[in-house]
């Protein structure tokens, strides 16, 4: 499974582990790649990502002046 330049699936990975990231995948396939992370059955996981999202888009914006939404759009850009 290929994960590198995908920081959701990385973080999915990280958090619930790589084997239910490749069975969520294989279980959500009729799904958009970004939806998919929506549809994640671990509470936890789902919480996990997108606190990670929230954290980057501020600090983006307070040290590196990066609008949220271009934080966002790098953050979801290489998920496949």
């Amino acid at each position: 499974m290929r994960l590198q330049g995908s920081v959701p699936l990385g973080l999915a990975a990280y958090n619930a582990g790589l084997t239910r990231l490749r069975q969520w995948k294989q279980q959500y396939a009729h799904l958009p790649p970004d939806l998919l992370f929506e549809a994640i059955p671990f509470e936890e996981t789902r919480h996990y990502i997108r606190k990670v999202l929230v954290a980057a888009s501020i600090y983006g914006e307070l040290y590196r002046r990066i609008p949220a939404a271009r934080t966002v759009e790098e953050f979801f850009k290489a998920v496949e």
